[in-house]
């Protein structure tokens, strides 16, 4: 758990030494569903679609669908190629449309009561605004940790909590420029009514970079709530 900690807290530092942190009073609620429908013994097909609100739960900013085929070498580790639609909006109005596909690689550590979540992903972003096209290409890094805390005896039903860090690293076309694009702390907790469903309550403090040329970040704070489905469509689940 230190050395968990340490590199953490060590990745902040590096990545935040030089720039320059506006707090503001925005804050947001997230609410997403997730997917998971094994198709075979070595793949999946994972979706979710979820809507990110600015202040209020009437006030949408964002509205999301994204779908992956995932193909799994082994129960700790799997590779993933997918679509992402994402539609902004300003004043419950229209504002940008972005389309991504996105290349993932996770593998995990796990225990009887702990795991450790890894996930490298690039995605190439295509943005469409009134006035505009352009595309970006974005690296992401996350980081998840989780331990179980109470289990029932007799049933799969189970608590755990968990901490998530993301770093978000883009290659922006237009200014031709890279930098650190956004940084995400997650803390939250997960109750498990069975091995197929599970409800997620969280934390996000997130930072993210104003403009492509400057080193100033805003500060946003996020409720996310999450509901967490998995369906067998195979008799054999089994690798």
């Amino acid at each position: 758990m230190k050395y968990i900690f340490t590199l953490v807290m060590f990745t902040m530092h590096i990545a935040f030494s030089q720039v320059k942190i506006i707090p503001t009073r925005s804050n947001q609620q997230w609410i997403q569903y997730y997917n998971t429908a094994q198709i075979s013994k070595k793949f999946t097909l994972q979706s979710d679609i979820g809507y990110r609100c600015n202040h209020s739960i009437a006030n949408i900013k964002v509205a999301l669908i994204r779908s992956g085929l995932y193909y799994s070498f082994s129960p700790i580790s799997k590779i993933g190629l997918g679509y992402v639609n994402f539609d902004y909006f300003v004043n419950k109005k229209e504002s940008k449309v972005e389309n991504r596909v996105y290349f993932e690689y996770s593998y995990k550590f796990s225990s009887k009561s702990i795991k450790l979540d890894n996930r490298f992903r690039i995605e190439e972003r295509f943005f469409k605004t009134p006035a505009d096209q352009y595309t970006e290409i974005r690296l992401r890094y996350n980081l998840s940790f989780t331990k179980e805390i109470w289990r029932h005896k007799e049933s799969d039903r189970k608590l755990s909590v968990f901490e998530t860090t993301e770093l978000f690293y883009t290659k922006d076309t237009k200014s031709n420029s890279s930098y650190l694009d956004q940084l995400r702390l997650i803390i939250g907790g997960s109750f498990h009514l069975n091995k197929n469903l599970s409800f997620q309550l969280s934390y996000n403090a997130q930072f993210n970079k104003l403009l492509a040329e400057s080193k100033t970040y805003n500060f946003t704070t996020i409720l996310w709530f999450t509901i967490r489905q998995t369906i067998d469509l195979t008799k054999n689940n089994e690798y």
